[in-house]
């Protein structure tokens, strides 16, 4: 057979095989890349009224690692220890999808402060759809004065750089507002409402977008009405599951969004059509073996 029409059919065979193989691929690619995940409270192993450090491994099948723990913090934000509830309160609990939190041991901590729970990943991820509430005038057994409950979230990236939320929704006329936390000065997203809303309120699909997240700080607070100083009566806080994607690594390609996933199934057919225009150069300039 003459070498020139053999090097052709080879050149012909090898596109068709390089072909199939980018088609196979573009079907393939979203199956293969895995979509979101999803952070269920009552899913994950959670110890009810462990405060300490708690590690849950692969969370949802995604392979991250979270970890979290619940801190009181003194009215200029400084750390005075784990949180501790009042009496027989059995808190921090898991309740349906959510992590619930409630008063402050007011003999643990007679001056009140903060809770502030740390959540810690093990990876970038990307966090959507978290709720929070909530966050209103609060009537304890009819007491006209009250409880002003409020709440807020501070993400972080992996270099410690405050990250806030693209968008939320609010209901029941609370707001939620991005403005310097009062002592780190880095953004935070807190409550906000009318000092005469007594109706329940809070906020959902709380997202983030694409900003990769490597720490979620959740606080909770109640102030007293009638004197504007910290309450160690909160009533309950909930902050409840969310949807989370991880980036794609050098290691493996965890889990992509829809833009993430073009953007992969991009680089990999202009690789196999690189490689096949070479190989076809290649081949067609390729010296026949000389003739005896």
């Amino acid at each position: 057979m003459n070498h020139s029409n053999l090097t052709y059919r080879r050149s012909i065979w090898l596109s068709l095989v390089l072909g199939i193989v980018s088609i196979f691929l573009m079907l393939r690619a979203p199956a293969v890349l895995a979509a979101d995940f999803i952070l269920d409270w009552s899913q994950i192993g959670f110890v009810d009224g462990t405060s300490s450090l708690q590690t849950f491994e692969n969370v949802s099948g995604s392979g991250v690692t979270m970890t979290t723990e619940f801190r009181t913090l003194d009215s200029d934000f400084n750390d005075v220890g784990l949180y501790i509830p009042p009496g027989s309160q059995i808190k921090p609990e898991v309740s349906g999808t959510a992590v619930v939190l409630r008063d402050i041991s007011s003999t643990a901590y007679p001056n009140a402060g903060y809770i502030h729970v740390r959540i810690i990943f093990s990876q970038d991820i990307k966090i959507n759809d978290l709720w929070m509430e909530p966050f209103f005038h609060w009537l304890p057994d009819g007491n006209p004065i009250g409880i002003l409950k409020h709440a807020a979230l501070q993400a972080f990236d992996g270099n410690g750089n405050s990250v806030t939320p693209d968008s939320w929704q609010v209901y029941e006329s609370s707001e939620l507002n991005i403005v310097p936390h009062p002592s780190n000065g880095k953004d935070w997203l807190r409550s906000d409402y009318p000092i005469g809303q007594n109706n329940w309120s809070g906020a959902f699909d709380i997202d983030f977008g694409n900003q990769p997240i490597r720490e979620l700080h959740w606080y909770s607070w109640g102030y007293d009405a009638g004197t504007g100083e910290l309450s160690n009566l909160l009533g309950s806080t909930y902050l409840g599951g969310f949807q989370f994607s991880t980036f794609p690594t050098a290691v493996t390609l965890v889990s992509l969004g829809a833009a993430d996933r073009s953007a992969a199934l991009g680089s990999i057919l202009l690789v196999v059509f690189l490689f096949s225009l070479v190989t076809l150069v290649i081949m067609h300039r390729r010296p026949l073996p000389a003739v005896s």
